[in-house]
């Protein structure tokens, strides 16, 4: 993309719209953090199935400390990639 081509208005029209869909990526982001218990219960499965299931590198996760939480569409994409994990 050339910036020479646009207006000192239209480049700053496009930095806030760069920074908004960041920030809103953000959000659906935080708003889609599920914990071990939300996350089985999401996918019809036993923590325990969740808990072997990231051990086994099956489905993505995060921890910070001694927390551990999964993204809802993260989630969604391990099961379209990995179809064994679907009952």
């Amino acid at each position: 993309m050339l910036l020479t081509n646009y207006s000192r208005e239209e480049l700053k029209d496009l930095m806030i719209e760069a920074i908004d869909e960041k920030k809103t990526t953000k959000e659906n982001k935080e708003q889609e953090k599920m914990s071990q218990y939300e996350a089985a219960k999401f996918l019809g499965i036993t923590p325990a199935t969740l808990i072997n299931w990231k051990k086994k590198g099956l489905i993505p996760y995060y921890q910070i400390d001694k927390s551990v939480f999964y993204i809802k569409s993260e989630l969604l994409e391990a099961l379209k990639k990995n179809p064994k994990l679907n009952k």
